[in-house]
């Protein structure tokens, strides 16, 4: 049977390890092994399966010839979950009341990191990511997302809710008082002149459809920070106080934890809201991810690309930013080519690094290092993928990556949406904190990466965290998540 684990990480004990006589068995057997190796815990259905896949495999193991068993295990088959068949009633439900579910999977979730930890090992990570890679079980995965499509409901409900409250507006008499009194003491003003503003009264008089939302996010951006006529910002605020005491607006406050009273928060946590992205990854690369437990029909494990199958959807696309893995990595291959083939509204700005910093997989050698990317930006490609380009010299060992960073930046030019940098001008690498500013000297000054993604965050072993909305790379540097105290799930220490 192959082994997939990480290559640069140690024998992982929860991976089925095959005896030579083992790998004649069907495909069945591998599946129904891989079921013992499970780390996320069962239900009380899922424990009797355990118990009879227990005493088929012990037998086939003494002999892979056993007619019985091998009739056992095909009774079985039906029963395993796979990836194709899932069959979710095996697991135990995640570990959370109903009062806390619109929290942690509805407007505010913002990460299921599936990985944590990294095999690339770069010299500039901002996060000194570890060596070794924790793996979210994909059944974990799975219940997850059946939380999070849920989340995603209420959030088309409210997006809904608000969309009629502006339309109400419409026919609101104060609403449309305070509108054309602020027209009025516009129409000589500089406010005119700006073609990007688009006047309350056309706001509101005309059908409200949520594209809107950005308009008005302008508007009053532009009002509050413009000329600074006291007049119009003071009749502003009366008009913006009268609707964000609407109900939809109250609930957007409620289920953005919006604790303030600066409107320009809650019509940006509805703009965000309406295609708040997923991310699935911090102090990690998402294409490390596999689960050996969780097995293919064919005997291949769950990978990236159906972990972003599971999560992703038009509403809520998925978004991710990778390092790359080896050309020789199938199941970071296989995944790849699934996030190619995925519908492009569920992917959101996916991204690819470009740097000379690689240590773990390329080993610090360029021309494999160049290797294995070619073949990352051509995969992708059909995705039509960012590109963040960085060159800056921190060791000698990063001036033999020259070469081959300018070659990839032509690969990359044909085949990616946006680059960001160039040779000569390199995306700037910050030195605030991790490993860049532990090997090269911190820089206080520099902005801070891993100051950013605010909301909830889940991580691969069912802990709760969350990112304060005040993250921001140059504004809140020095924040990080915290822990909530709960968990979604225990996964089991050691294999039972």
């Amino acid at each position: 049977m192959e082994k997939f684990h990480l290559p640069i990480l140690q024998a992982n004990p929860f991976e089925p390890k095959v005896e030579s006589k083992e790998k004649e068995l069907p495909v069945e057997f591998k599946i129904a092994k891989a079921f013992l190796y499970q780390k996320y815990p069962l239900s009380e259905k899922g424990e009797e399966l355990r118990n009879k896949v227990v005493d088929v495999v012990e037998a086939l193991k003494h002999n892979p010839s056993d007619k019985e068993s091998l009739e056992k295990l095909q009774e079985l088959k039906s029963e395993l979950p796979t990836v194709e068949e899932p069959h979710l009633e095996m697991f135990a439900e995640l570990e959370v009341s109903s009062e806390d579910e619109e929290r942690f999977f509805g407007a505010d979730l913002k990460v299921v990191q599936v990985t944590k930890g990294c095999r690339h090992q770069c010299d500039h990570c901002a996060a000194d990511a570890a060596k070794k890679v924790q793996v979210m079980p994909f059944a974990a995965v799975l219940k997850i997302a059946e939380k999070a499509k849920l989340g995603e409901q209420e959030m088309v409900r409210l997006e809904q809710e608000v969309s009629q409250a502006f339309k109400d507006l419409g026919g609101d008499a104060k609403a449309l008082a305070l509108a054309r009194q602020i027209d009025r003491l516009t129409e000589d003003s500089a406010y005119r002149s700006n073609s990007k503003m688009k006047h309350l009264l056309n706001v509101l008089e005309r059908e409200w459809d949520t594209s809107k939302i950005n308009s008005l996010h302008d508007w009053w951006d532009f009002y509050r920070v413009g000329p600074g006529d006291k007049r119009i910002i003071d009749e502003l605020n009366k008009f913006f106080r009268y609707i964000e005491d609407l109900p939809p607006l109250r609930r957007v406050k409620r289920v953005y934890r919006i604790v303030d009273n600066d409107f320009s928060n809650i019509l940006y946590a509805l703009h965000e809201g309406m295609r708040r992205s997923l991310l699935n990854y911090y102090d990690s690369d998402p294409f490390d991810y596999r689960d050996t437990t969780f097995l293919h029909q064919d005997g291949k494990p769950a990978d990236y690309g159906d972990v972003a199958a599971a999560l992703a959807s038009a509403h809520r696309p998925v978004e991710f930013t990778t390092a790359g893995y080896p050309k020789n990595d199938a199941v970071a291959q296989s995944a790849a080519e699934k996030i190619a083939r995925m519908p492009k509204e569920n992917l959101r700005s996916p991204r690819i690094s470009l740097h000379p910093y690689e240590k773990g997989t390329s080993q610090g050698d360029p021309e494999k290092y160049a290797a294995d990317m070619e073949n990352v930006l051509a995969t992708l490609a059909p995705i039509k993928p960012q590109v963040v380009y960085m060159e800056k010299v921190f060791s000698p060992e990063h001036e033999a990556f020259r070469p081959v960073l300018k070659q990839l930046y032509e690969s990359a030019k044909d085949r990616s949406s946006v680059i960001h940098g160039w040779p000569g001008y390199g995306i700037a690498v910050s030195r605030y904190s991790g490993r860049a500013a532990q090997d090269y000297g911190q820089n206080e000054v520099d902005h801070d990466v891993m100051s950013c993604m605010s909301g909830i965050r889940i991580w691969p072993d069912g802990t709760l965290h969350r990112q304060a909305d005040e993250a921001d790379i140059y504004t809140g540097k020095g924040l990080r998540p915290q822990p909530l105290g709960k968990s979604l799930y225990k996964l089991k220490s050691k294999q039972q």
